[in-house]
């Protein structure tokens, strides 16, 4: 994996997950789902940030007066790929995991009292955004480095 296609690569897969998050909070009490609104809503606050972050970071790498690129080794380019990449599939599933033990747990046929509270579901978006967050950061720090930011690796 290059660096320019592990920049695309992030800022596409942050978008889409932006996407669907927000669009599954909007629609989910529409469709029954329990969650209300202001509780979706606050999820997002959580979230978007983050993924935001990193959509920021990219406008500002495509915007920086130009610097050579970073050339990573041959023989790295495959942990390149699995730190760009894994930590948002992992995030994505599970987050999914998350909603999907929440609407089962709370569903209309559930024991009264017996399913995932709010905060629960929150407290596990929580966690899984902090595993991202940790490796994605530095990730994204290499990838958009500005002048002022993180010295890039030497070239080989």
């Amino acid at each position: 994996m290059t660096t320019s296609y592990a920049r695309e690569w992030l800022l596409v897969a942050s978008l889409a997950v932006c996407f669907s998050v927000f669009a599954f909070v909007m629609l989910a009490p529409l469709l029954g789902y329990p969650l209300s609104f202001q509780q979706g809503l606050r999820l997002l606050q959580t979230v978007l940030p983050v993924l935001l972050g990193y959509i920021g970071g990219a406008a500002h790498f495509l915007f920086r007066p130009k610097q050579p690129d970073i050339l990573i080794p041959a023989e790295r380019a495959r942990l390149l790929r699995i730190l760009v990449q894994a930590p948002i599939v992992i995030f994505v599933l599970v987050n999914i995991c998350a909603f999907v033990a929440f609407g089962v747990s709370n569903r209309a046929s559930a024991a009264d009292g017996s399913g995932m509270r709010v905060d629960e579901l929150g407290m596990a978006v929580s966690i899984a955004l902090a595993f991202l967050t940790v490796v994605t950061s530095v990730v994204a720090a290499y990838l958009y480095a500005t002048e002022a930011g993180p010295a890039a690796p030497a070239r080989v």
